[in-house]
C-alpha cells in the first residue's frame, strides 16, 4: 500500500468496521467513501456515489472499488472439477 493510500489511524479503522457492520445489517443504506482530498476527487464524488457501490475510494478523481475479479479477463482463474474424488481446483 502506497503512503498516499493509507487510511487514518486506529480510530478511523474502528469507524470503518462500524460502517461495514451497518452495511451488512442494512444493505444499500450506507456507502463507505475514502477520498484523497484533491479537487478532482471532490468533483467526482457525486458520480461515484451514484454507482451504488457500497465502498469506494477516490484517487485523483478516479473511483476505485474492491473487487474479486482479475484486472484483465485473460488472467481469470476458472475453477474446474478435480480429477478423481475430491473438490474443486483452480
Amino acid at each position: 500500500m502506497r503512503a498516499e493510500q493509507r487510511t487514518g489511524g486506529l480510530a478511523q479503522h474502528a469507524v470503518w468496521g462500524l460502517i461495514r457492520s451497518a452495511q451488512a445489517e442494512h444493505p444499500g443504506l450506507f456507502t463507505l467513501t475514502d477520498e484523497d482530498g484533491t479537487e478532482e476527487s471532490r468533483r467526482a464524488l457525486a458520480a461515484a456515489l451514484a454507482t451504488g457501490e457500497p465502498q469506494i475510494a477516490l484517487r485523483g478523481g478516479c473511483c476505485h472499488v474492491p473487487s474479486l475479479l482479475p484486472e484483465r479477463p485473460d488472467q481469470a482463474i476458472v475453477p474446474r472439477p478435480a480429477r478423481g474424488p475430491g473438490g474443486w481446483t483452480t
